[in-house]
């Protein structure tokens, strides 16, 4: 078991290497068994990366780049982040009003009232739930202290900003 660190740094796919070695601790047929796994999270990260270098081919498309760059403004928004956003929604203008953005999203409150009593709940997760899962990890960048980095302030065009 590996004890040194966390996994899938980069000693943990070291030490998950050794494991298909000659001078590994496991049995023979467990390391045949270790190889094959080995072979294949290797393909698995090889086209992880495969993926990743076309998604940011598709973000510079002229259809999507000035969205995508817009939407990386934003701190919790990555380049993944934008192209769901992007490709999900396509024509924000179809929203009026942000409330309108909300609810297509499920990101309001369920709502059980009757009469003079009003019981809200937690959010109805009714609607794009790409989207909705891509907007509340991004929230989670709200919760610390506003810190903009460098590449956050590269894609807004400022110098770097602490508050």
């Amino acid at each position: 078991m590996y004890r040194e660190g966390t996994n899938w740094c980069t000693p943990h796919l070291t030490w998950l290497q050794h494991l298909t070695t000659a001078t590994s601790p496991l049995a023979a047929s467990d390391r045949m068994l270790s190889r094959e796994f080995h072979a294949l999270l290797l393909y698995t990260l090889q086209r992880r990366e495969a993926l990743d270098r076309q998604i940011e081919q598709l973000a510079e498309l002229p259809t999507l780049a000035p969205m995508v760059r817009q939407l990386q403004c934003f701190r919790g928004l990555s380049l993944h982040s934008a192209m769901v956003l992007a490709t999900e929604i396509v024509d924000w203008r179809h929203f009026e009003h942000p409330r309108q953005l909300a609810c297509y999203l499920g990101l309001v409150s369920r709502e059980d009232s009757c009469g003079d009593r009003v019981r809200l709940g937690a959010i109805t997760k009714a609607g794009n739930n790409h989207c909705r899962h891509v907007l509340i990890n991004a929230a989670w960048s709200y919760r610390h202290r506003r810190q903009v980095q460098r590449t956050l302030a590269s894609r807004r065009g400022i110098a770097r900003i602490h508050g």
